[in-house]
């Protein structure tokens, strides 16, 4: 266990030294200064003692500092004062800079851990974030990263504050009295034991109060993503109940880690009035046997207090570097998180050929295969539908082909390049996909279509608003397409957020446009205008629609039917119709259901 321990120990160090590497220069100058300002700080003792013994008319303070300061500005207190001054005021410039070192220089470290954070984020695969909560991810980024930003700053300053002025204030005691010095110094050694077990069990309740934090914000962003689910089922009370039990077992963490923490403050407080109690019994012996100036007396117990801020600060440090190691490894273990990994040849690929499934199966994890022998093939610039009962496997289809997932068994071939060896840059450049719920993101419509181009201009943008069927509608807006969208595109109805969906993936004029189930909010008149104006682009780009009205792809050149995971039916409408199938059946119900409408 203390092997493991140790490991873990080193292991956190090394990567609070890798994240403060690119900046050594600044930590370096905020070092310096500490060394700077804490030299200075046994000057006011020093000035005291002096300037006590001087009134008692004794010259007889020891130490290098006082030799120093007598031989060059005598002992009048109008000059000690003085220079007690500006001591005060060179203190005062030099840990401004040293805020410079430390402080300022945590905001860039926070800032690159941040970008690193985010852009794996958007590189991560989409399995990744199927069983990651959105509110886990968030508290990373908030809670997390500020446990780390206070780590990298007053944590690295406070300790190399503590270290130098310790250093610094022990010499100055010990050229004053070197047998109380030491004698202060024995009662150090236990200190690192107690400190090192009273961090662990720190770090230890901290892991537990920040993975019940990112619960809390999980169960809180899902909250407030349903809640009008949650309003229409009246299931408020319910669930303020079991937010309530969470929050309970965060206090109960918070309190717990709050018991640990409440633990090394009287212990330090304990060690400073015993060093006290040291100074002021043999102190006083000292003094009484001559062997200490009153002057040095009275300064040596003020350094005495000086030399407790170490003691003190060490409380700080361990609180904040084990907050800030045990985020920072919350927050690594997402960085290390496996990519999207691009293999074969990284030159530039278009699609221009034939698309074809071979033998192709996949599952999720450990449960049975979602896809099961699926094989079938279809050249450029054809129309294939994709269709069959809810829980069929369409949607996952669509994924493989887009590299969300990855087969596990069989083969993708897009242009007769398997599609492992096709960068997924340039996959997903050349495919533009629709999924069932379109994201649209809190700014203008004319942003939301033209997200996928550099520079879109109104012309581009408009046409695929057309295509889509959406156009007259924009322009009935008080704003046209510079009409703010509010989250997730509220102040729109369904078929509206799916329209501009699908404009959004026309207007990068996709050699692939996928449709997954993306229509279904839109009524059937409307569905079959953007499959009609979508045949005006059939000779450059391939269509592959997954949907549940049959009588809208009537005119597709392929139509795969998918039943639990395989293929039943394969053809054209006239072919399928001919079989006494899945497809037959539905599109004569949904026929019927139609002229019923009518």
């Amino acid at each position: 266990m203390s092997s493991k321990r140790n490991h873990e120990t080193k292991a956190r160090m090394g990567d609070v030294l890798r994240l403060a590497k690119p900046y050594w220069k600044r930590y370096l100058v905020g070092i310096l200064t500490i060394i700077m300002v804490n030299s200075l700080a046994i000057f006011p003792p020093t000035i005291v003692a002096l300037v006590m013994d001087s009134l008692q008319g004794s010259q007889k303070t020891k130490g290098w500092l006082s030799e120093l300061i007598r031989s060059k500005m005598g002992l009048s207190i109008e000059g000690l004062l003085i220079l007690l001054v500006v001591v005060l005021i060179l203190q005062w410039i030099l840990r401004y800079i040293w805020r410079w070192g430390f402080i300022f220089t945590r905001e860039y470290v926070a800032q690159d851990l941040r970008r690193r954070y985010f852009q794996k984020l958007t590189r991560l695969p989409d399995s990744f974030f199927v069983h990651t909560p959105t509110g886990e991810l968030m508290s990373l980024a908030t809670n997390d990263m500020d446990a780390v930003r206070m780590m990298m700053g007053p944590c690295l300053l406070l300790f190399t504050d503590s270290m130098v002025y310790f250093l610094i204030i022990s010499s100055l005691l010990f050229s004053w009295h070197p047998k109380l010095t030491l004698s202060l110094l024995i009662l150090i050694p236990p200190l690192p034991f107690l400190v090192r077990y009273i961090s662990y069990q720190i770090h230890i309740r901290f892991q537990k109060v920040q993975q019940q934090l990112a619960l809390i914000s999980a169960f809180g962003q899902e909250t407030f993503s349903g809640i009008q689910v949650i309003k229409n089922f009246s299931r408020e009370d319910h669930t303020s109940q079991r937010f309530a039990e969470e929050s309970k077992k965060f206090l109960e963490y918070q309190v717990s880690l709050a018991k640990v923490q409440a633990v090394f403050w009287p212990m330090m407080s304990f060690v400073v009035g015993i060093f006290a109690l040291v100074v002021l019994w043999l102190g006083g012996s000292a003094v009484q046997r001559g062997e200490l100036t009153t002057g040095e007396f009275i300064g040596f117990f003020m350094a005495l207090w000086l030399l407790a801020w170490p003691t003190i600060a060490l409380g700080w440090v361990i609180n904040m570097y084990q907050k800030g190691t045990t985020s920072l490894g919350r927050i690594q273990r997402i960085l290390k998180v496996e990519e999207d990994q691009d293999s074969g040849n990284q030159d530039a690929w278009k699609m221009e050929g034939n698309i074809e499934f071979q033998h192709v199966c996949f599952k999720y994890s450990s449960h049975k295969e979602e896809l099961q022998d699926i094989h079938f093939s279809f050249p450029k610039g054809s129309t294939v539908a994709l269709v069959g009962p809810v829980g069929a496997g369409k949607s996952t289809l669509l994924k493989l082909l887009l590299k969300f997932y990855t087969p596990t068994k069989g083969k993708i071939f897009l242009s007769g390049r398997e599609i492992r060896d096709i960068p997924t840059a340039f996959l997903r450049r050349e495919i533009g996909y629709v999924p069932q719920e379109g994201f649209l993101f809190s700014t203008t419509i004319f942003e939301n279509i033209g997200l996928a181009l550099n520079n879109p201009d109104l012309d581009q943008v408009e046409w695929a608003a057309r295509m889509a069927a959406i156009h007259d509608e924009i322009r009935e807006f008080p704003k046209g397409y510079e009409t703010e969208l509010g989250e997730k595109g509220v102040n729109l109805s369904g078929g509206q957020k799916q329209r501009i969906s699908i404009a959004r993936a026309l207007a990068k004029m996709p050699s692939m446009l996928v449709l997954d189930d993306c229509l279904s909010a839109v009524d059937s008149k409307t569905e079959e205008t953007i499959l009609s104006n979508l045949k005006e682009i059939r000779a450059n780009t391939t269509l592959l629609i997954s949907t549940h009205r049959l009588t809208a792809i009537r005119d597709a050149d392929l139509i795969v039917v998918l039943e639990k995971g395989r293929i039943t039916g394969l053809g054209t409408h006239e072919e399928l119709m001919e079989e006494d199938g899945w497809y037959r059946r539905t599109y004569l119900q949904q026929l019927f259901e139609r002229k019923l409408e009518d």
